[in-house]
């Protein structure tokens, strides 16, 4: 894998040092709940935190009845849930938290956003035992945590098709260096950030290389 130098490495952690704090801020500060024993926080304020909280309710419940050991896990693994204006969904682990966007919350199914929760909370238990996988090792992490998605899917009895549909979405390489800046700036975006800001961070930021 080719390493950038340290004069280069280092505004790229600076960064990402600063985003980090910047959201686990916002988690203190913005609107929150607890449900479950998680926190559910509306970081961009959006107004629609009872909604994402029920849902994100209903969706533990139907894996603490569906597959107990794994929402056990899950609890031991993650600690919040966190709504974002856009940018899509991901685990974030200087949050611990599975993020999601406001668009996807909404047209998300609750039997989809439980298998999505099994996913992203697999990411959480393989960065909690300290496997922080490198971009060549990616796309075999993708098929871990797609597979245990997928797993949780045929255990549930009124959504058919769903695990065929996870495993569909190997297809699409969300997991590349060049997808996940491509959806850092959308998130940047929605965010409401300066348009000054923005041509910053897509010039010296989102093109360099991932370290």
């Amino acid at each position: 894998m080719k390493r950038l130098s340290p004069s280069r490495r280092v505004p790229l952690a600076l960064a990402t040092a600063f985003r980090s704090a910047l959201l686990r801020l916002l988690a203190l500060t913005c609107p929150r709940k607890q449900v479950r024993g998680f926190e559910v926080v509306d970081l961009g304020a959006s107004g629609s935190l009872e909604f994402f909280t029920r849902k994100v309710s209903d969706a533990l419940q139907l894996i603490e009845t569906h597959d107990p050991p794994r929402f056990a896990r899950i609890r031991r693994d993650m600690k919040r849930f966190a709504l974002i204006p856009g940018g899509g969904e991901f685990y974030h682990h200087g949050l611990n938290a599975y993020v999601m966007d406001v668009g996807s919350a909404q047209t998300r199914s609750v039997s989809e956003l439980a298998a999505t929760i099994v996913h992203e909370a697999t990411h959480a238990r393989l960065m909690r035992a300290g496997f922080f996988p490198t971009e060549a090792e990616k796309e075999e992490v993708e098929r871990i945590c797609t597979e245990a998605e997928a797993s949780f899917a045929e255990k549930l009895p009124d959504a058919p098709g769903l695990a065929e549909k996870a495993r569909a979405k190997l297809s699409t390489r969300w997991w590349t260096a060049e997808a996940m800046r491509s959806r850092r700036m959308e998130q940047f975006r929605a965010s409401g950030m300066p348009k000054w800001l923005l041509g910053l961070f897509a010039k010296f930021v989102l093109r360099r290389p991932d370290p």
